[in-house]
């Protein structure tokens, strides 16, 4: 083992000189992800970078440094407990971020008053099957007074799902409240006028398989911060106090 930690190539892989560099790339490309996002749409995002394959091999990278890092300590000592499930937590939330690029999905379904849809379509383009049935049936819009500007909009729905005997579920969607639903979110993401009064609801879907892998990742590496600020502070773990 000791001949692997001091081999040149180990030594790279699991230093700070590597890490910093990845660290700063993701942040680079997740601000271009958010503006290719605000400025065209989140299927745009998804195919120019985080569906990229040099975003995976970021990640990867990223990845491997911090495993690398981490076993670089092997054997552990107790005081690295913090350091240990701190990489263990970092390590999670890329597995989840791999899960959600390599298996989650992300498109668009779009209806006017009195229709209902159990399809929606990626950017492939694709049509999925929705485990359920959603229906719009209305379509409201908020405008500044005195205006014609939109100040707000919102779709009042119902789905219908073979699991709840098809029974007719309301819900409301609008920018600030989706809708969850079998793992699927799905957001108002805009809306279009037509001839004669009507509107076409624009609905963004989107299932993250990986969700909860993150949260699990965010959650240990929480423990793994405490337990370094633990370890490193004698006063909270009682060896700072007088008899």
């Amino acid at each position: 083992m000791k001949k692997l930690f001091d081999h040149p190539i180990f030594k790279f892989l699991s230093s700070i000189k590597l890490a910093l560099p990845l660290i700063l790339v993701i942040l680079v490309l997740l601000a271009a992800g958010t503006v290719v996002e605000s400025r065209y749409s989140a299927a745009e995002a998804q195919r120019l970078v985080y569906g990229a394959w040099w975003f995976s091999l970021v990640l990867f990278l990223l990845g491997l440094n911090v495993f690398c890092s981490a076993i670089s300590r092997f054997p552990w000592k107790k005081h690295q407990t913090g350091f240990v499930v701190t990489h263990l937590g970092t390590l999670v939330i890329l597995a989840g971020s791999f899960i959600t690029q390599q298996y989650g999905l992300e498109g668009q379904v779009a209806l006017i008053e009195g229709e209902e849809a159990h399809v929606f379509q990626t950017d492939k383009p694709l049509n999925v099957p929705l485990p359920f049935s959603l229906g719009l049936v209305k379509f409201n819009l908020g405008l500044d007074p005195g205006t014609d500007n939109p100040a707000s909009y919102a779709s009042d729905v119902y789905y219908r799902d073979p699991e709840n005997q098809d029974n007719r579920v309301p819900a409301n969607i609008s920018m600030n409240q989706p809708l969850h639903h079998r793992g699927y979110t799905i957001y108002q993401a805009g809306y279009e006028a037509l001839p004669g009064g009507k509107y076409l609801s624009i609905f963004a879907v989107g299932k993250d398989p990986g969700m909860f892998v993150k949260y699990a990742g965010a959650g240990i590496l929480m423990i793994g911060l405490i337990l370094m600020f633990w370890f490193k502070n004698p006063g909270w773990s009682g060896k700072g106090q007088n008899a």
